[in-house]
């Protein structure tokens, strides 16, 4: 369900106080008055397609951990920071929820194999830096 806040009603432009979530409204760029948890929802329907019960549902089918395989940092909804909603930039698909520094990973190698895989190959080559 989309929030009243989400949509920019009078009420939430008329009260200091989001009456869906209960935070703070702040000011947004384009001169919008929310919550920080509306303009997440906002995005997500944008962005993904999802809505918030989407997102807190990988969450939890991640258990609250990055989708990389030995991973351990732990993604937390209310810590934007905590995690990236990683998706192909080809067809907008999500693939998962990750870490910032795998995020990151990914982004540098423009999520090609070939780009992964020379990398591999290069650390096994030099010993990964370690010999």
């Amino acid at each position: 369900e989309i929030s009243a806040c989400l949509v920019g009603s009078e009420m939430c432009i008329r009260d200091s106080r989001c009456p869906v979530h209960g935070a703070e409204h702040r000011r947004t760029a384009k001169g919008h008055n929310r919550c920080y948890n509306c303009e997440q929802d906002n995005r997500w329907l944008r962005e993904y397609g999802m809505l918030r019960a989407d997102v807190e549902g990988l969450f939890r089918l991640q258990e609250y951990k990055c989708a990389f395989v030995n991973c351990n940092l732990e993604v937390n909804l209310d810590d934007p920071l905590s995690y990236h909603i990683d998706h192909c930039h080809d067809t907008g698909k999500v693939r998962g929820v990750l870490c910032p520094i795998h995020n990151q990973l990914l982004g540098m190698a423009r999520d090609s194999i070939t780009t992964l895989k020379d990398a591999i190959e290069y650390l096994e080559r030099t010993d990964g830096g370690k010999g």
